[in-house]
């Protein structure tokens, strides 16, 4: 969940920067109403840690052996206040993103251990912002020519991750996360420039370092309808820079389904950074000066297997950006975004 947030803010800054950096008017006279909501910004530990009522279950994010679908949907409206020269203007703009996924996971060695082969079959952007707008799909490969985030999702399509996870549940390893960066550089010599900030995001270390702290928000032991528990960890994210995040989790039901026991939370998170570094892009350079975000919503999680059926969350976040274009003209950026984030799994037919 958290990861995925992340990946879907940066490739808008990716895509956003393109735009800003292109000769063509932005503005738009009309404005439509905001769909969503900013999320309130409320303390995040507003309840003492419990470990809930009997019955209680120990509670992991796994997978059991087979192919599994995963459907990773997001869609935003963000509002850009634009200054340069000093003069600001704001922009709204609207973005949805879905990413497809197959999982396929192999059956226990005899250390308990087993391998998560990861294939990305399509990824597809839209982002609306005036009188320009962007359309990325991996289906229709005319539509990534001519964007550098296009040429990022063309090298994510050949890759083939393959994750270790033990005998408990965690993620040890990632592996084939490098070509991506390969991939990009050779088709485009001017992302060379950027391999160095991808590969931080991008690379075997990187992912298996984020996944292992993504695993820290479950809880240490077994817990009952009413536990509340709380998590912290840092995540390295490009040009972001460090993200310190934090959870608070609530299970709010454990129901007997004919599938098996269904636990449902309820999970709210804070994460910011403090600003990353300059990135360049061709002749134009951009920083993250800050970055802060906040989600709330639900998960539906497998007891006996650790399968994450679903998570539906709604997302506030806000950007600080400064850019440098090729001109050598400075624009700073303040984005503020709300949206909603829905995430499926389900066996393959």
């Amino acid at each position: 969940m958290t990861r995925h947030t992340i990946m879907v803010a940066v490739l808008a800054l990716l895509a956003f920067t393109w735009i800003q950096c292109s000769d063509e008017p932005t503005d738009k006279p009309a404005r439509k109403p905001p769909r969503y909501k900013p999320l309130p910004d409320t303390p995040l530990r507003d309840e003492p840690e419990a470990r809930g009522t009997e019955p209680r279950v120990a509670l992991k994010i796994a997978y059991p052996s087979g192919t599994f679908q995963m459907v990773a949907d997001q869609d935003t409206e963000s509002t850009v206040k634009v200054t340069s020269g000093g003069k600001s203007r704001t922009q709204d703009m609207t973005q949805k993103v879905t990413q497809w996924l197959t999982l396929e996971v192999a059956r226990p060695d005899a250390k308990g251990s087993r391998t998560i082969t990861v294939r990305f079959t399509r990824f597809r952007m839209a982002m609306d912002a005036g009188l320009v707008s962007v359309a990325l799909d991996t289906d229709n490969p005319k539509s990534l020519a001519k964007n550098p985030t296009g040429k990022l999702l063309q090298a994510m399509m050949k890759a083939t991750p393959v994750m270790r996870r033990d005998a408990d549940g965690n993620i040890t390893s990632v592996r084939g996360m490098d070509r991506i960066v390969k991939d990009i550089v050779a088709a485009d010599p001017n992302a060379a420039q950027m391999a160095g900030e991808l590969k931080e995001f991008l690379s075997d270390e990187t992912m298996t370092a984020m996944i292992a702290q993504a695993q820290k928000f479950m809880p240490t032991g077994p817990v009952g309808v009413g536990a509340v528990w709380y998590g912290q960890a840092a995540m390295p994210v490009p040009m972001i820079g460090q993200l310190d995040c934090r959870t608070k989790c609530k299970l709010t039901t454990l129901e007997k389904t004919s599938a098996g026991r269904i636990a449902a939370l309820a999970i709210r998170m804070k994460a910011e950074s403090t600003g990353g570094k300059t990135v360049q892009m061709g002749a134009a350079a951009m920083n993250v000066d800050s970055a802060t975000m906040r989600t709330a919503g639900t998960m539906e999680l497998d007891v006996e297997t650790g399968l994450m059926r679903k998570t539906v969350n709604r997302v506030t976040g806000r950007f600080a950006l400064s850019l440098r274009s090729a001109r050598r003209q400075t624009t700073e950026m303040d984005i503020t975004m709300n949206g909603e984030q829905t995430i499926t799994v389900t066996p393959a037919k």
